[in-house]
This record gives C-alpha cells, structure tokens and sequence, in this order.
C-alpha cells in the first residue's frame, strides 16, 4: 500500500505558515498592546501572512463563473435565513458604531485577518487535500481552534455553559470552516475569501441585525455550511463546468435527518426540547431526561409543569398556584416553593412529554470539555513540533 507525501519544499511551507499562524494568534491574544496599537499590529501580522501565502497559491479544479455565483448565493442565503429567523425573533441595534471611520476600521481590521486565515486554508487545502477528506477535517479544525479566543473557553464555568458554547460556537464554527475548506480545496482562496468579506460586509454596515435566540443560531450557523458543502460535491460529481450534465441533488439527501434535528431543536415547528441537569423535579423528571415544550401553550394551570427563563437559564417546574397571570412553582423534589414568582412573559412554554436519558449525551459533553479545554492548548502548541518531527523522519528516511 502506498502512501502520499508532500515534497519536502511543500512541507517546509506548510510548517512556516503553521508557526506563522500560532504565533500571531498568540500574539493577538496573549499580549496587551497600547493604544492604537492593538489596530495596527494585528493586522500587520495577517498582511505578513497573507503576503506569505499568496504567491504560492493554486486554483481549484471547479475555478470559475459558476462556482462564483454559487458562492454569491449561498452567501445571499446565509443573510436570508438569518432576516427570516429576525422576523420571528425580533431584530436588534447594531452594537458596533456605524461611522465612517469606524466602518473602515473594522472592515480593515477583520478583512486583513480574513485575508491571512482563507490564503492559509487554501494552501493547506491545495498541498493537503489530495491527501484525503481527513487532512480537509484536520485543517478546518486547526482553523476553527485558531477562531477561538482562549478568554471565551478558559471563562465557561457549568454544564449549561458549555452546552450552550458547543451549540453556539463549537459547532457552526466548525461547520463553516469545514465548508470554507472545501470551497478552498475546489475553487481556490478567492472564494474562501469572498464569502467571509460578504458576511463581514453585512455586518460591519447593516444598522439593524437579527437577534437570534442561542438555538437558532445554531440552526442556521451549521444548516447553511453543510447545504454549501453538499451543493460543491454536486458540482464536482456533476462536472458542471461542462455544461453537460446535470447538478445531482442525491448529496442533500444526507440533509435530511439534519434539517429535521435542527427544525426540532430550534422550536421553529412549535416545540423545543430541553435537557434537565438538576434533580429538583424528582422522580417525575430525572436528571439526563429530555423533555419536550409546547411553546404555544402558555396558558399554565396547577399541576402543569412549566418550562421558563430566570436570569439567562431555564427552569423547569410544577406550577403550584396562580393568580391574575402569574405563577407560583416548585420542584417536586423541593420542600418549599421557588421564592420567586413567574410571569407570563418568563413563560418558554408547558412540558408536554419527557423523554428518559436522551439528553446524556449533551450532558456528557459538557463535562468532557470542562477537562480537555486545557489540553486543546496544549496540542495547539504541539502543532508545530508535530510537523517538524514528521518532516524530519521522511527526511530521514
């Protein structure tokens, strides 16, 4: 059995950029700058790479006006589900000043990094992608890993915390840097490139933007990527670029059970599911149960358990007295009642079904991740050694 291996030159790059890479990122993280300073040095750093990587960069096998516009469309569509997904949940203020200047600023600051990230994806797309679909995930996790700032993931403290960071970040980070890896490996970095600048574009001078629920960003953070995933295969098995056959839609079948989850997890079709991590309703909800909402059903009456918000976390209990719209609940575990009282507008909805131990898995994660956070670091760090190592025993060899 043969195995493929870069040219010596071409791995030599790959471990330059790599060192590149880890180095700026912990120079952007780790290190204080003063005042202006922390504008200008950053994107300095990404320009180095940027002008780095250019020069030795390919076009992909699917290099052209179609892929082009297929890049056009699914950006146009990321910002329609998410307008779509405001419409139901309600748009807010954009947070960053819509200055002149400040516009210029941030589409400096975030492009040039734009501009280092996706020519460095396309050179390890290019030189590893022919490698094999694992080089693609092993790139588009480095990649995701170096999106991450260490503050938002050494900061998660609880179960809840967690899952929420893996539904919201881990996830559609990790989607879209899978989708961005195969865009690179077929097209080349322009439309890697194009597709960020887009969405930074809309961000940076839209004055209103969607406020999304947690859930539904994750809806729409991992649904869109993996229809962009899907709609590149077709084009490559199709060999569009002909113009003589037509796109296959048979890759979207493996959507389906996709689309239905996330349909169902972000309570678009009425119900949303939750996982308890307390026992206080014991022994009618255990911890590790799922349970299932009504969100249309928010007329409470005693006896009926009740899901709803309390300072950023939900709850789930028994609704033991009400009165004039509000509601009094307690845990079936508890002795006493909450010594709160619950509004109408607190209300998520009434339990409707539970669903023993399904929500393990979220739990067991959750857990997993407040102990390997640690050692993602460290293997961050061990990248470049990593890489050394293995150019040094081919070498050898």
């Amino acid at each position: 059995m043969s195995v493929a291996v870069l040219p010596r030159n071409e791995g030599g790059t790959l471990l330059v950029v790599s060192a590149a890479l880890i180095i700026q990122y912990l120079a952007v993280n780790l290190v204080d700058y003063p005042g202006m300073a922390a504008y200008y040095v950053p994107p300095l750093m990404w320009l180095t790479i940027f002008m780095y990587t250019y020069p030795r960069l390919r076009t992909g096998p699917l290099h052209g006006p179609r892929l082009f516009l297929l890049v056009l469309a699914l950006s146009a569509a990321r910002v329609s589900v998410e307008a779509m997904m405001g419409i139901y949940t309600g748009f807010a203020r954009n947070a960053a000043s819509l200055s002149a200047a400040s516009i210029m600023l941030t589409l400096y600051f975030t492009g040039t990094k734009i501009l280092a990230y996706e020519s460095a994806r396309a050179l390890y797309a290019s030189r590893l992608g022919r490698l094999g679909a694992s080089w693609v995930v092993m790139v588009s996790v480095f990649l995701a890993i170096l999106s991450l700032q260490p503050a938002e993931v050494l900061s998660l403290e609880g179960t809840v915390s967690y899952i929420r960071f893996l539904d919201t970040r881990a996830a559609p980070l990790l989607a879209l840097n899978i989708f961005l890896t195969f865009l690179a490996l077929w097209g080349g970095f322009v439309y890697a490139a194009t597709y960020q600048l887009l969405y930074l574009a809309y961000n940076t001078v839209m004055p209103v933007l969607p406020d999304l629920h947690w859930v539904l960003k994750t809806y729409t953070g991992v649904l869109v990527p993996l229809i962009g995933v899907m709609l590149i295969h077709s084009l490559r098995n199709a060999r569009l670029y002909t113009r003589e056959e037509p796109v296959s839609l048979k890759p979207l079948v493996w959507l389906a059970p996709v689309v239905v989850v996330l349909v169902l997890v972000s309570g678009v079709a009425g119900y949303r599911p939750f996982t308890i991590i307390s026992g206080s309703m014991v022994p009618t909800i255990d911890v590790g149960d799922m349970v299932i909402v009504d969100m249309g059903d928010k007329s409470l009456e005693t006896g009926d358990i009740a899901a709803y918000m309390l300072e950023g976390r939900v709850v789930v209990h028994r609704v033991v007295s009400t009165s004039s719209g509000v509601y009094i609940t307690k845990g079936d575990a508890l002795d006493e009642a909450d010594s709160w009282i619950v509004s109408r507008e607190m209300v998520i909805g009434k339990v409707v079904y539970t669903l023993p131990k399904l929500g393990m898995l979220s739990i067991y994660l959750g857990k997993a991740l407040e102990h390997i956070r640690y050692l993602a670091v460290a293997a961050l760090a061990l990248v470049p050694t990593y890489l050394g190592i293995r150019r040094y025993w081919k070498k050898r060899w």
